[in-house]
């Protein structure tokens, strides 16, 4: 059994490593169909292979917002990728998984 001085610390070290993480969630966004191109907002269309999308909703139902926006441009402009920014229509439903549970 630890003792209480070493669960003292264990969740200390625990607190401080939380507070200089990071979490991203990352998946898969969908391209424009061309047969469905008015389900998109025509500057935040995805194409293939035109580099890394951020997808961002006002109604927080992806993981994105300005800080976790800020540092993924930040490090892709440092490594030379490219950035699509993508934001759903607000008649479209989205964002079903991760961001609604983290945005919480």
């Amino acid at each position: 059994h630890p003792n209480y001085a070493e669960a003292h610390l264990a969740a200390e070290q625990l607190l401080i490593s939380t507070r200089r993480s990071f979490l991203m969630s990352a998946d898969t966004a969908h391209a424009v169909h061309p047969n469905y191109a008015e389900k998109h907002e025509s500057a935040h269309a995805p194409k293939l292979n035109r580099g890394t999308v951020i997808k961002t909703n006002d109604n927080q139902r992806y993981a994105t917002n300005g800080d976790s926006g800020f540092i993924v441009r930040e490090l892709a402009r440092r490594a030379s990728i490219n950035i699509q920014e993508f934001m759903v229509k607000n008649d479209c439903p989205c964002g079903s998984t991760i961001g609604p549970i983290i945005s919480s």
